[in-house]
């Protein structure tokens, strides 16, 4: 995933450990996904819920977390006893390529790779065996996916583009929130959907914030994807303790 997309090795490697999570998690759902038992509202009346898979669906994701958006598709969707066609971003689909050798180990047809650009999503939308449609992606894409999925009736499961605030307040910890809003704006080069896009400071912190923040970046290096101290995990970040409130992060 470093070779192939850049990111910083410390980075590919808690996606790694975040994918395996995540098939285990599922993977003790499906021991008792099958339904659930309702309350009575008379003695003598006994009502169940049950649970049925959709059929046939096709997940798509983008470029920046490749196995992890992945993971968060598939994972359920099998779990609940769904076969599915995935396609990978077509700018980085190689580490998809290479995980999905562990797909041999589930029935055959269950999980299916197929690798190309925006005609071969197109086609997945639009083929009368999917039955639902997960994409994570732009809000633009998003309209057309919905569009075709709604001429067949099929089910969509839309994760699009978004604008998140970050709010620091007057009596914030500066030594945390500085590194905490880089975090949050800098990971993966700012590539994430749920990176913070704007930041709101309370005026009486403003300028000291501003100016802390112009010290901190200034810090952050930028080099080869495999060194260990490369990126924005810096140790003052790690010091702070904020390295241990959020998932992922770790002292290096």
């Amino acid at each position: 995933m470093t070779e192939e997309t850049g990111k910083p090795l410390c980075e590919a490697v808690d996606c790694i450990d975040w994918v395996a999570a995540c098939f285990e998690y599922y993977g003790e759902v499906a021991r008792s996904s099958y339904g659930i038992r309702c309350r009575r509202s008379r003695p003598t009346n006994s009502t169940s819920r049950s649970r049925s898979p959709s059929g046939s669906s096709q997940r798509s994701w983008p470029f920046n977390f490749p196995l992890l958006l992945m993971a968060w598709k598939v994972a359920p969707a099998i779990a609940a006893g769904n076969t599915v066609v995935c396609k990978p971003p077509h700018q980085n689909p190689l580490s998809n390529l290479k995980l999905a050798e562990v797909y041999d180990l589930l029935p055959a047809g269950v999980v299916n790779v197929l690798t190309g650009a925006a005609d071969t999503a197109t086609a997945l939308v639009e083929h009368p065996d999917v039955d639902l449609i997960a994409f994570t992606g732009s809000n633009a894409v998003g309209r057309k996916i919905a569009a075709a999925a709604g001429a067949q009736l099929k089910k969509v499961n839309l994760e699009l583009g978004s604008i998140d605030p970050f709010i620091v307040f007057k009596d914030a910890d500066l030594d945390v929130a500085v590194p905490g809003v880089a975090w949050a704006r800098l990971l993966n080069a700012g590539q994430v959907c749920t990176s913070s896009k704007r930041i709101y400071v309370e005026r009486p912190i403003a300028a000291e914030f501003t100016e802390r923040m112009h010290k901190y970046v200034a810090l952050l290096k930028v080099g080869k994807p495999h060194g260990a101290r490369h990126g924005h995990r810096s140790a003052d970040f790690a010091r702070s303790g904020a390295a241990g409130r959020r998932p992922g992060l770790r002292a290096r």
